[in-house]
């Protein structure tokens, strides 16, 4: 039975009403299983603690619960979502007790908290990798610190570089991105519990102690603003995972130029690469180009959201339960991307060689129009000097390249200690509430029936 269900007569299209309600979520919500049984037990604790469950029922409630943790659960279609699947589970268990589940929570709340605790946790997890290939991008960068190279605008040779410098540059858009990461971590860390189908709930709920059992930071204000925030926390995580896939976008795209014959910078490694089915001699690029057109769908999963949250009023609105797919496809995009990034940048081969040699005549010219005005030559005037040398093809000197790599070892053992802690507190969080749960589910007979006389006396 549907949470819902009032006992009405089913329509000769339910099932296909069903399907078209939550067909595809229904898939999508297998991944909050886990997330719905610990933001559940944490309610159940609460509900105990202000007296609306004795001691008894929690223990079997949270019996149930920890059952459904360890071993999973197949939702059904019919029910709806993961929160009416879990009720319905605990209740052809636990009959009448199972049915006290869902006192003073609403689903519209239910989701959210589940998504939080979703996206908390797939932000670290994205945040591990983004590390391990900053990691990676830093070893090979260290590696050719003083391999010269041309630097481009335009399209166009402009300055010499090094390529070890341009994969720093990498390093650090990828930094960026962390930090973004760690304020999107920081924005949904409030819990929504409490706020009911967004007007509150009519009687004095503990919402500081299920905000410290679910390890969140901080304790939601207005119940409205809460469900009205349905869509937004989703979509600012996806922004940011569009910052990610562009910087990836740049380097692939930079890596697929300097990798075609007419540069032929570098050789990138056969495995991630494909062949043509009538020319014999293609090398495709084929990962990296697929990481460039699944920047795009990153991109276009942001603009869904907003598209979807456009023009609704307050209140929640069945509109949104479409932003849990970009939301879900983004995240598993982006995992994806940088497992590819960091396998094939240590397996290309650099030729330094003809990255040395590709210099044009005048690259230099910056340097010497700049060498110049250290002899006392007005800027301008050492500016047309050189442009006429050029004129008279005459070649520039060359200069030494410096490497801009900077000092970035301290930067990644900042990071590295900052996603450790994040870990930590996160799992250390949510691994006390289930160790609480077990031992309040193993408790003797004697205590809850002490328990049961103290609450009565109560």
């Amino acid at each position: 039975m549907k949470t819902w269900d009032k006992g009405k007569v089913k329509d000769k299209n339910t099932k296909e009403i069903e399907l078209f309600l939550s067909g595809k979520d229904i898939l999508l919500d297998q991944k909050l299983v886990k997330w719905d049984v610990l933001s559940t037990i944490a309610h159940q604790i609460m509900l105990k603690e202000i007296g609306l469950l004795n001691p008894l029922e929690l223990k079997k409630i949270l019996t149930k619960l920890l059952e459904i943790y360890d071993n999973g659960i197949e939702l059904k279609i019919e029910l709806e979502d993961v929160h009416s699947n879990i009720e319905s589970e605990l209740i052809k268990s636990l009959d009448d007790t199972g049915k006290k589940v869902h006192t003073a929570i609403s689903r519209n709340e239910q989701i959210i908290v589940d998504l939080k605790l979703f996206m908390k946790n797939e932000i670290i997890d994205i945040s591990k990798k983004i590390l391990e290939f900053i990691e990676t991008l830093s070893k090979i960068a260290n590696k050719y610190k003083k391999t010269i190279m041309p630097g481009y605008t335009h399209h166009q040779q402009a300055m010499p570089y090094t390529f070890g410098s341009f994969l720093i540059s990498h390093f650090y858009s990828l930094v960026d991105d962390l930090e973004l990461l760690q304020f999107t971590y920081s924005f949904i860390d409030e819990n929504p519990l409490g706020s009911g189908a967004g007007y509150g709930i009519p009687i004095k709920l503990n919402k500081k102690l299920t905000t410290e059992l679910l390890g969140f930071n901080k304790i939601s204000k207005n119940s409205l603003h809460v469900i009205n925030s349905r869509g937004k926390y989703e979509s600012v995580l996806v922004f940011v995972l569009s910052q990610l896939m562009l910087d990836l976008n740049k380097l692939s795209q930079d890596l697929i130029m300097f990798s075609m014959k007419e540069f032929d910078f570098i050789d990138l490694p056969v495995e991630y690469c494909t062949g043509s089915s009538i020319m014999p001699q293609k090398k495709n690029p084929d990962v990296l180009e697929m990481i460039k057109g699944k920047t795009s769908t990153v991109i276009a999963n942001l603009f869904q959201n907003f598209i979807c949250m456009k023009n609704l009023p307050s209140g929640y609105n069945k509109d949104l339960q479409e932003t849990k797919a970009s939301l879900m496809d983004s995240i598993d995009i982006a995992k994806e991307c940088l497992m590819m990034m960091n396998g094939l940048i240590p397996k290309m081969k650099v030729n330094e060689n003809i990255m040395k040699n590709s210099l044009s005549k005048e690259i230099f010219a910056t340097h010497y129009t700049l060498s110049l005005t250290k002899k006392g030559i007005p800027y301008k005037k050492a500016y047309e000097l050189v442009g006429k040398k050029l004129k008279s093809d005459k070649k520039m000197s060359n200069y030494n390249v410096k490497s801009d790599i900077g000092n970035y070892s301290d930067l990644l053992k900042k990071k590295k200690l900052e996603i450790q802690e994040k870990e930590k507190n996160f799992t250390s969080k949510l691994n006390s509430l289930l160790n609480t749960a077990r031992n309040l589910s193993k408790k003797n007979d004697e205590y809850v029936k002490t328990s049961n006389q103290q609450a009565k006396n109560i």
